[in-house]
Protein backbone atom coordinates (compact mmCIF):
# COMPACT_ATOMS: atom_id res chain seq x y z
CA UNK A 1 0.00 0.00 0.00
CA UNK A 2 2.95 2.35 1.22
CA UNK A 3 4.86 1.36 -2.41
CA UNK A 4 1.62 2.32 -4.56
CA UNK A 5 1.11 5.51 -2.63
CA UNK A 6 5.08 6.91 -2.69
CA UNK A 7 4.63 5.40 -6.72
CA UNK A 8 1.46 7.42 -7.72
CA UNK A 9 2.84 10.89 -5.52
CA UNK A 10 6.60 10.57 -6.74
CA UNK A 11 6.40 9.20 -10.50
CA UNK A 12 4.87 12.51 -11.00
CA UNK A 13 8.12 14.20 -9.14
CA UNK A 14 10.46 11.74 -11.65
CA UNK A 15 8.65 12.89 -14.45
CA UNK A 16 9.75 16.76 -13.11
CA UNK A 17 13.07 16.19 -12.62
CA UNK A 18 13.57 14.62 -15.88
CA UNK A 19 12.32 17.82 -17.42
CA UNK A 20 14.11 19.79 -15.43
CA UNK A 21 17.40 18.71 -16.42
CA UNK A 22 16.37 20.59 -19.98
CA UNK A 23 17.07 23.55 -17.83
CA UNK A 24 20.98 22.98 -18.55
CA UNK A 25 20.21 21.20 -21.74
CA UNK A 26 23.66 21.84 -23.69
CA UNK A 27 22.71 22.87 -27.37
CA UNK A 28 24.16 20.70 -30.05
CA UNK A 29 24.77 21.85 -33.35
CA UNK A 30 22.73 19.30 -34.88
CA UNK A 31 19.50 21.32 -33.04
CA UNK A 32 18.24 24.01 -34.36
CA UNK A 33 16.23 26.63 -31.82
CA UNK A 34 13.17 25.41 -33.84
CA UNK A 35 14.17 22.41 -33.11
CA UNK A 36 14.99 22.66 -29.31
CA UNK A 37 11.19 24.27 -28.97
CA UNK A 38 9.30 21.59 -30.33
CA UNK A 39 11.00 19.20 -28.37
CA UNK A 40 9.77 21.22 -25.30
CA UNK A 41 6.70 21.99 -26.30
CA UNK A 42 5.54 17.98 -27.01
CA UNK A 43 7.28 17.15 -23.43
CA UNK A 44 5.61 19.98 -21.51
CA UNK A 45 2.25 18.44 -23.78
CA UNK A 46 3.36 14.90 -22.64
CA UNK A 47 3.97 15.86 -18.95
CA UNK A 48 0.14 17.45 -18.91
CA UNK A 49 -1.69 14.20 -19.85
CA UNK A 50 0.58 12.14 -17.46
CA UNK A 51 0.34 14.26 -14.44
CA UNK A 52 -3.75 14.87 -15.50
CA UNK A 53 -4.03 10.96 -15.84
CA UNK A 54 -2.62 9.97 -12.79
CA UNK A 55 -3.52 13.06 -10.86
CA UNK A 56 -7.15 12.16 -11.62
CA UNK A 57 -6.60 9.12 -9.90
CA UNK A 58 -5.82 9.88 -6.56
CA UNK A 59 -7.49 10.91 -3.35
CA UNK A 60 -8.59 14.23 -1.72
CA UNK A 61 -5.74 14.48 0.24
CA UNK A 62 -3.13 12.14 -2.35
CA UNK A 63 -4.23 15.21 -4.66
CA UNK A 64 -2.82 17.88 -2.30
CA UNK A 65 0.37 16.06 -1.28
CA UNK A 66 1.36 15.69 -4.94
CA UNK A 67 0.63 19.50 -5.77
CA UNK A 68 3.08 20.17 -2.42
CA UNK A 69 5.23 17.66 -3.70
CA UNK A 70 5.66 19.07 -7.39
CA UNK A 71 5.82 22.29 -6.18
CA UNK A 72 8.87 21.54 -3.99
CA UNK A 73 10.22 19.49 -6.77
CA UNK A 74 10.11 21.95 -9.37
CA UNK A 75 11.62 24.31 -6.59
CA UNK A 76 14.40 22.57 -5.71
CA UNK A 77 15.17 22.25 -9.19
CA UNK A 78 15.27 25.58 -10.30
CA UNK A 79 17.31 26.46 -6.49
CA UNK A 80 20.06 24.20 -7.84
CA UNK A 81 20.12 25.83 -11.34
CA UNK A 82 20.38 29.33 -9.60
CA UNK A 83 23.20 27.94 -7.91
CA UNK A 84 24.90 26.78 -10.89
CA UNK A 85 23.89 30.85 -12.49
CA UNK A 86 26.24 31.69 -9.26
CA UNK A 87 29.01 29.89 -9.88
CA UNK A 88 28.68 30.82 -13.25
CA UNK A 89 28.12 34.16 -12.63
CA UNK A 90 31.57 34.90 -10.67
CA UNK A 91 33.73 33.11 -12.69
CA UNK A 92 32.27 35.62 -15.18
CA UNK A 93 33.49 38.52 -12.57
CA UNK A 94 36.39 36.78 -12.00
CA UNK A 95 37.34 36.23 -15.43
CA UNK A 96 36.50 40.22 -16.21
CA UNK A 97 38.20 41.37 -13.28
CA UNK A 98 35.09 43.13 -13.27
CA UNK A 99 31.09 43.00 -12.31
CA UNK A 100 28.87 41.77 -14.21
CA UNK A 101 25.95 43.56 -14.16
CA UNK A 102 22.20 41.56 -13.71
CA UNK A 103 21.31 42.78 -16.95
CA UNK A 104 23.84 40.39 -18.89
CA UNK A 105 23.43 37.71 -16.76
CA UNK A 106 19.26 37.74 -17.29
CA UNK A 107 20.40 37.72 -21.12
CA UNK A 108 22.22 35.14 -20.51
CA UNK A 109 19.73 32.61 -18.49
CA UNK A 110 17.17 34.17 -21.03
CA UNK A 111 18.94 32.64 -24.54
CA UNK A 112 19.94 29.76 -22.45
CA UNK A 113 16.78 28.72 -21.56
CA UNK A 114 14.71 30.27 -24.38
CA UNK A 115 13.49 26.56 -25.71
CA UNK A 116 12.14 25.32 -22.57
CA UNK A 117 9.92 27.85 -21.96
CA UNK A 118 7.03 25.91 -23.23
CA UNK A 119 8.00 23.19 -20.78
CA UNK A 120 8.10 25.34 -18.04
CA UNK A 121 4.38 27.14 -19.03
CA UNK A 122 3.06 23.34 -18.70
CA UNK A 123 4.73 22.99 -15.37
CA UNK A 124 2.61 26.13 -13.85
CA UNK A 125 -0.42 25.32 -15.90
CA UNK A 126 -0.29 21.98 -14.18
CA UNK A 127 0.35 23.52 -10.97
CA UNK A 128 -2.84 25.95 -11.57
CA UNK A 129 -5.19 23.09 -12.64
CA UNK A 130 -4.51 20.77 -9.61
CA UNK A 131 -4.98 23.65 -7.30
CA UNK A 132 -8.07 24.77 -8.80
CA UNK A 133 -9.45 21.04 -8.89
CA UNK A 134 -8.34 20.95 -5.04
CA UNK A 135 -10.46 23.87 -4.65
CA UNK A 136 -13.53 21.99 -6.96
CA UNK A 137 -14.31 19.06 -5.20
CA UNK A 138 -13.27 20.45 -1.56
CA UNK A 139 -10.57 17.94 -1.13
CA UNK A 140 -9.28 20.62 1.65
CA UNK A 141 -10.98 23.37 3.67
CA UNK A 142 -10.46 26.62 2.08
CA UNK A 143 -7.90 27.95 4.66
CA UNK A 144 -5.72 24.62 3.73
CA UNK A 145 -6.41 25.45 -0.08
CA UNK A 146 -5.60 29.35 0.66
CA UNK A 147 -2.45 27.83 2.52
CA UNK A 148 -1.60 25.86 -0.78
CA UNK A 149 -2.27 28.75 -2.97
CA UNK A 150 0.16 30.19 -1.34
CA UNK A 151 2.69 27.76 -1.61
CA UNK A 152 2.48 27.96 -5.38
CA UNK A 153 2.69 31.69 -5.29
CA UNK A 154 6.03 31.05 -3.32
CA UNK A 155 6.89 28.46 -6.38
CA UNK A 156 6.55 31.65 -8.78
CA UNK A 157 8.76 33.58 -6.36
CA UNK A 158 11.54 31.29 -6.72
CA UNK A 159 10.90 31.01 -10.33
CA UNK A 160 11.42 34.79 -10.76
CA UNK A 161 13.97 34.98 -8.59
CA UNK A 162 16.43 32.35 -10.80
CA UNK A 163 15.23 33.24 -14.06
CA UNK A 164 15.49 36.96 -13.60
CA UNK A 165 18.59 38.35 -11.16
CA UNK A 166 18.12 41.74 -10.14
CA UNK A 167 21.19 43.65 -8.31
CA UNK A 168 24.99 42.20 -7.69
CA UNK A 169 25.64 38.14 -7.36
CA UNK A 170 25.96 38.59 -3.49
CA UNK A 171 22.23 39.87 -3.85
CA UNK A 172 20.99 36.87 -6.29
CA UNK A 173 22.85 34.55 -3.97
CA UNK A 174 21.44 35.93 -0.76
CA UNK A 175 17.33 35.85 -2.35
CA UNK A 176 18.35 31.89 -3.44
CA UNK A 177 19.00 31.37 -0.14
CA UNK A 178 16.20 33.04 1.00
CA UNK A 179 13.91 30.97 -1.37
CA UNK A 180 15.17 27.79 -0.27
CA UNK A 181 14.57 28.63 3.72
CA UNK A 182 11.24 30.17 2.57
CA UNK A 183 9.95 26.83 0.22
CA UNK A 184 11.10 23.88 2.93
CA UNK A 185 9.55 26.40 6.00
CA UNK A 186 5.81 26.58 4.20
CA UNK A 187 6.79 23.15 2.86
CA UNK A 188 6.06 21.94 6.83
CA UNK A 189 3.24 24.42 7.45
CA UNK A 190 0.92 23.25 4.11
CA UNK A 191 1.69 19.65 5.00
CA UNK A 192 0.88 19.83 8.74
CA UNK A 193 -2.49 21.34 7.55
CA UNK A 194 -3.27 18.35 4.80
CA UNK A 195 -2.15 15.70 7.36
CA UNK A 196 -5.40 16.52 9.11
CA UNK A 197 -7.35 15.18 6.33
Amino acid sequence: MVAQLLTRILLPVLLIAAGLAACVHIETASETPEQLSESSALRGKQFRVDWIDRFTGLSSREKAESLVTLIDSLGGQFLRYGRQVVNEWRDGNDARGQYLPDSEMRQMIEAGNKSQWPLFTAYEEVMEYSLAEIRRIGAVDEATADTLKEHVDLYYRVFSDVMYPNGTVDDYQYRLLQDEGDLEDHSRVVREEISRY
